[in-house]
């Protein structure tokens, strides 16, 4: 699978376009832009957040598939960890999209 990036954490398609459609649902990217510079408990982003529980929950699961955040159990609380190599990785594979190697349209 090709790899997109110049650097040595770089991103192979499938993984770019998850990440890109992880925040390109709106709510998702609010959910990142409420704590993405800390860390945070499920139950204080449920506080946070204009939608319900079960909607945060669904919206973590993608982020968290997307590698943008982390879950990590603390005692009996989730912690959101915002994966931040891996949105600098995200933004400089995306710099560099026009200087990597070209890919066939019927590899899309």
């Amino acid at each position: 699978m090709q790899r997109v990036g110049m650097n040595q954490h770089q991103l192979n398609k499938d993984e770019l376009l998850r990440i890109s459609r992880a925040i390109s649902d709106t709510t998702r990217y609010a959910l990142l832009e409420i704590y993405f510079d800390q860390q945070i408990t499920v139950g204080e982003l449920c506080a946070e957040s204009t939608v319900s529980a079960a909607t945060v929950a669904h919206h973590i699961k993608i982020l968290n598939d997307a590698g943008l955040i982390q879950v990590k159990r603390q005692g009996r609380y989730r912690l959101l960890v915002a994966q931040g190599n891996r949105w600098e990785t995200y933004l400089e594979c995306l710099a560099n999209l026009g200087k990597a190697a070209p890919v066939s349209a019927t590899g899309l």
